[in-house]
């Protein structure tokens, strides 16, 4: 995992060996409904790279994604985002789940994964 600001004490822990799980300064996050924790598991499984819309949608949904997944991985993106960094200000871009050319990458400071 790859960061340049922030350390262990800014940025959530998460664990992957079992249930998706994250906490944050030691309490657990609601990560909320499934598809929106499988996201995160993608995002997390890239090591800091980039996961395209159609690599996420094709994870989340399969071949045949719902009409609106592209605006609902955007929804979970953003839900990702507040949970992850709670102190971000509204239109300041996160340094965590960052937006790319094509998508979107989840970029922690390296030690944070139990999979890592």
């Amino acid at each position: 995992m790859h960061s340049d600001e922030g350390g262990p004490g800014t940025a959530p822990r998460f664990k992957l060996l079992g249930p998706v799980r994250a906490e944050l300064a030691g309490r657990p996050l609601k990560l909320g409904p499934p598809q929106q924790r499988a996201a995160l598991a993608v995002l997390l499984l890239r090591d800091g790279r980039s996961a395209s819309l159609v690599d996420l949608m094709a994870a989340l949904w399969g071949e045949e994604p719902p009409p609106r997944a592209v605006g609902t991985l955007r929804t979970y993106i953003s839900r990702l985002r507040s949970l992850l960094e709670p102190a971000r200000r509204a239109h300041q871009p996160s340094r965590l789940l960052v937006s790319t050319p094509d998508g979107y990458a989840l970029r922690i400071p390296d030690g944070l994964l139990d999979a890592a």
